[in-house]
């Protein structure tokens, strides 16, 4: 009983070593073309990413993130105007809060998910088999190892993961200022709120971004050509996400008339950040 049970686990170690060397016998030399796709996908993420920090800071109106800034902060004194308005402020935190929730959640599933594949199958011999569909490559030696792949993936979501967790956490504080609306401490409560306001809304747009890159990140497991793909449909939905239902009217005019609808208060005198 005792050499049967021996000679089978040294068929299946046996097994595992011949699939494994007949897997890497069937790849050439490793390819320099692998890095090179790679390079113009990282190129292309980091140029547009300069483009959009560059076009953000030139123009409050440039792209929805800089406007967004800016029609936030009259919002918030917009909200402190008038106890009435308290109770939509904390309604519209707690929107905000569902949707950091669902992303917080999505992610730490998504790497749940993706710890019980990476444990459960064969990863080095299985992400080979997807790379051979690469339709510049071909059947290539790959010089990024599966588990550098799957880590990329893994910290792409758990970016996501912390990013919508600090969304959540600063939303949250600023539902508990809204109720010092009318108070003595009214002025320091809104400028508390529109900056955490602005806080979170960069976690979010930065939990936004890593969503979009997920896409080229899951394209490496099938080849670099399908990760450059991914990257420039990326930066093109990007693109257009950025800039799309921008107003028509000129954006200093529409903030000065936005301002000028408000009634003054004292706190709106307080200089935009």
């Amino acid at each position: 009983g005792g050499q049967g049970v021996h000679r089978e686990l040294a068929l299946v170690a046996g097994g595992a070593v011949f699939a494994k060397m007949l897997c890497e016998s069937r790849l050439p030399a490793p390819d320099s073309r692998e890095w090179i796709l790679l390079g113009f996908s990282i190129g292309i993420l980091s140029a547009y990413h300069v483009w959009f920090m560059v076009h953000t800071r030139s123009g409050a109106g440039n792209t929805v993130f800089g406007f967004a800034r800016h029609t936030r902060a009259i919002w918030v004194k917009r909200m402190f105007s008038n106890d009435a308005f308290t109770l939509p402020a904390v309604q519209s935190m707690r929107n905000e809060m569902f949707v950091g929730i669902f992303f917080g959640e999505t992610s730490f599933t998504a790497v749940a998910v993706l710890i019980s594949a990476v444990s459960a199958i064969d990863l080095t011999c299985t992400l080979q088999s997807l790379s051979r569909s690469d339709p510049l490559m071909g059947n290539f030696k790959e010089t990024v190892t599966p588990v550098a792949k799957v880590l990329v993936v893994a910290l792409t979501l758990f970016g996501i993961f912390i990013m919508a967790l600090q969304h959540v956490r600063m939303v949250k504080h600023c539902g508990l200022y809204f109720g010092a609306s009318g108070s003595v401490i009214e002025v320091e409560a809104a400028l508390h709120v529109r900056t955490m306001l602005s806080h979170a809304s960069f976690c979010f747009w930065f939990c936004q971004r890593l969503t979009y890159l997920l896409i080229p990140a899951l394209g490496l497991f099938f080849g670099p050509t399908y990760c450059l793909l991914g990257c420039v449909g990326c930066t093109i939905v990007m693109s257009v996400a950025d800039t799309f239902n921008l107003p028509k009217m000129h954006p200093r005019k529409l903030l000065k008339k936005i301002r000028v609808s408000i009634s003054a208060k004292s706190f709106m005198d307080l200089p935009d950040r």
